[in-house]
């Protein structure tokens, strides 16, 4: 995909799929970040590959003035075949010269490789051209991860020697080990309201989701209190298969005919670590139902001068305690 077009913005999102190209720039969230573009807390997770021309864990190709990404982050492998030019984990190619890229609290963690070392970068594959970065641009608190096996031998970015910087700008990258990047101190200046940090897991963007009951759910009065596990929820936000965790509360909750409200209860984040939740009220409501009294047949008693004690009667359905007793009319 593309973020070039003037003005663009894309928030909270991700890409979950592999890409293929032989002749374009290749990333796993956008090929290409031009003019104006501003990609923040958005990942991707699908493998990249390119035959022959750039490919980045996370967009393909930075270039132009005010191209801002920031709060993102990619998983899947990267490669390349003979042809191409460069590939990086996080991004396959950056453009110095006549730009103002920005590139901000970001990672990856996928295997980079390609027919040579020259070409494949831990997190930056190449510099399309200039030798200054602009005051307050450049390359912000990110990493890549280098570990046994992963990525070793692997720069973080191309060759940076040449490479001068204005006032406010840095061009650095750093590799971290598994171990590194699960640890909540590496990432202790990073906004804990965009990411979830938790000790043995890797950083990942928080998910904002809206937890609401279903409409129109209630009972007939059977003279027990409302179940809150039977509530019924809808989750919007969440990925495939999530499953969400915590019961609702009732307020007030009785047996007795009425409304009631569904309110939040256990549905917290806490409960859903990495999520946060909105959750929206619902109403859950207890009808009455109609009791058949029949007078059992027969009944009659020696005249005394009283009223009879009781009146004996069958109710149907016969599931509900009734109180109070019949009388006699003209008694």
């Amino acid at each position: 995909g593309e973020s070039n077009q003037k003005g663009g913005y894309i928030s909270n999102s991700h890409a979950t799929v592999n890409v293929f190209s032989k002749l374009h720039v290749a990333g796993g969230f956008a090929g290409f970040c031009g003019t104006d573009s501003n990609i923040t807390a958005c990942y991707a997770t699908g493998r990249v590959y390119t035959q022959n021309a750039m490919a980045g864990g996370f967009v393909g190709r930075l270039a132009d003035h005010r191209c801002i990404i920031e709060d993102c982050y990619s998983t899947g492998d990267v490669g390349q075949g003979g042809n191409a030019n460069a590939s990086g984990g996080f991004a396959g190619s950056i453009q110095l010269s006549y730009s103002s890229v920005t590139i901000r609290n970001c990672y990856s963690t996928g295997q980079v490789s390609g027919p040579s070392a020259i070409r494949a970068k831990g997190f930056i594959g190449n510099n399309w051209s200039g030798s200054t970065v602009p005051a307050n641009c450049g390359v912000f608190n990110s990493y890549f991860l280098q570990d046994v096996g992963i990525n070793e031998g692997l720069d973080g970015l191309f060759d940076t020697s040449d490479i001068s910087t204005d006032e406010g700008a840095m061009l650095e990258v750093t590799p971290l080990t598994i171990s590194q990047f699960q640890s909540v101190d590496t990432f202790s200046d990073w906004d804990s309201q965009i990411w979830y940090l938790a000790e043995g897991s890797y950083p990942a963007l928080y998910v904002d989701i809206i937890v609401r009951p279903k409409l129109g759910q209630g009972k007939e009065y059977d003279g027990m209190p409302i179940d809150p596990a039977s509530i019924e929820l809808e989750v919007f936000g969440a990925p495939p298969g999530y499953i969400l965790n915590g019961i609702p509360e009732i307020l007030n909750n009785g047996s007795a005919k009425g409304e009631y409200i569904i309110a939040q209860g256990t549905i917290t984040s806490d409960s859903n670590p990495g999520y946060r939740i909105t959750f929206e009220q619902g109403v859950y409501v207890i009808t009455g139902i109609q009791i058949m009294i029949t007078p059992t047949p027969g009944q009659s008693m020696v005249y005394t001068g009283s009223a009879p004690n009781s009146i004996h009667y069958t109710a149907s359905p016969d599931t509900v305690a009734l109180t109070g007793s019949l009388g006699l009319e003209n008694n």
